[in-house]
């Protein structure tokens, strides 16, 4: 006698709504876009919604709007140089929210305040709130894991884990036309303290308008539980008993310029020497650039020929680094390990377009067949400033790739996410992805 296989449940496991609005209003426009995507949850109350909004407008007349159609609780978000999503393509200002629910996800938050002053203990302290307030069904879901073991294979387990990690940070602005970095790759060193190296952490740093930022001006800001937050980090623990993956690209090839990191300070930001020769000289020798003509347009030549760090399997990770005034050191937005090995990488146009793609792609190679629930993308302020108005074809390539399937997400300041066989890290220059399926883990 054949046995028949059960048939997959057909009722969705996971409802998301998209809502947009461009309404000059910010007050009004929080609320029409709340209210769009609280309709895709149908009458369920959103396990987490997520808003991201114009950093050139009021976040305190957001928040009220926001808090009036959500309430106060488990909603997060942050400022955005511009937003993404299927459901408004590209905006260069507005307030985009996306509501979530399901019963086979929970979520604990935790927000740190001035994490900048101690980024390490602030990202260990966050961590363990966030996992401190979650709350689970002590019956489905202990049984949903205990199901899976004996349904699924170890290789299925192991590599999707029943948790993930969301994390916002403010990141590189001006305060007083003083420019104050970021210190996101200090504050996940701090989670991973807590946690260990091999929990998936995806996010990014809170952005403002790049145009704004070039010129010496521009304040991020941090949504969570109806507050607006600034130098704050915002992590979100998530326990998923769907399927859930991951992955990040960029659109640059490698070059035959290399080099060695051979003196940085002692914050792990300012590349003080490479090849033992002082930092701006090389990476304009490299270039095959006057140091003048480098210090004159940093940005012509360090957002088309970043350096990328190498590791040991011959990947690349982007971390984008300009001259100081003092026409020596170079300042990098993201940690740098002294004595990394670094190249010269080229920007490819249709290569960069299509990063979004690929990531989405590469995220879903082991989950063909899988229905997309959500997918939640990071991509570079960098990326769209070398694609000018071809920037919009980023996430239309992206949508015609993938039909029907809810994409959200905004241009960022840092990039937090991981190959799938790498641990996360903080990346410039990249598009980042986390997507969640609608399916269970026992399915």
């Amino acid at each position: 006698m054949v046995k028949k296989k059960a048939k997959k449940s057909s009722k969705k496991k996971i409802y998301v709504g998209i809502g947009v609005s461009t309404n000059k209003n910010e007050f009004i426009a929080a609320q029409e876009a709340a209210k769009k995507a609280l309709a895709g949850c149908g009458p369920q109350k959103p396990t987490l919604s997520i808003v991201y909004a114009d950093s050139r407008l009021n976040p305190e007349k957001i928040a009220k709007g926001i808090n009036g159609v959500l309430g106060t609780n488990n909603w997060i978000g942050c400022s955005a140089d511009t937003l993404l999503s299927s459901e408004g393509n590209f905006l260069t200002t507005g307030v985009q929210v996306v509501c979530l629910f399901s019963e086979y996800l929970h979520v604990g938050i935790a927000v740190s305040q001035k994490y900048r002053l101690n980024p390490q203990k602030s990202g260990y302290n966050a961590i363990k709130e966030a996992m401190s307030k979650i709350k689970i069904d002590k019956y489905v879901d202990p049984y949903i894991q205990y199901r899976r073991t004996q349904t699924k294979a170890y290789g299925d387990i192991v590599r999707t884990p029943p948790f993930f990690i969301l994390m916002y940070a403010s990141g590189a602005e001006y305060i007083n036309k003083k420019p104050i970095p970021g210190r996101e790759t200090e504050f996940l060193e701090g989670i991973f303290s807590f946690t260990g190296p091999n929990i998936p952490v995806v996010g990014a740093s809170a952005s403002v308008n790049f145009d704004n930022y070039i010129k010496g001006s521009g304040n991020n800001f941090e949504f969570a539980n109806g507050k607006v937050y600034r130098n704050a980090a915002v992590v979100i623990f998530v326990i998923s008993n769907l399927y859930f993956s991951y992955s990040l690209q960029h659109g640059y090839r490698k070059s035959d310029a290399v080099g060695l990191i051979t003196k940085m300070d002692k914050t792990g930001h300012i590349i003080q020497e490479i090849n033992k020769r002082p930092a701006v000289e090389e990476y304009a020798r490299m270039l095959g650039i006057p140091k003048e003509e480098l210090i004159k347009n940093p940005f012509k030549y360090t957002l088309p020929r970043p350096l990328g760090v190498l590791n040991t399997y011959g990947d690349i990770f982007i971390k984008e680094a300009v001259p100081n005034p003092d026409g020596k050191t170079m300042y990098c937005l993201t940690k740098i390990a002294q004595d990394s090995a670094v190249t010269l990488v080229t920007y490819n146009e249709k290569e960069t377009i299509d990063a979004l793609k690929k990531a989405i792609f590469d995220a879903n190679k082991e989950h063909k067949g899988k229905k997309i629930g959500l997918g939640l993308v990071f991509s570079c302020s960098g990326r769209k400033a070398l694609l000018g108005k071809k920037v919009t074809q980023e996430i239309l390539v992206a949508k015609n790739a993938f039909r029907n399937a809810p994409i959200i997400g905004f241009h960022t300041f840092t990039e937090i996410g991981a190959k799938r066989d790498k641990p996360s890290q903080v990346n410039n220059q990249t598009v980042s992805t986390v997507i969640i399926y609608d399916q269970l883990l026992t399915e």
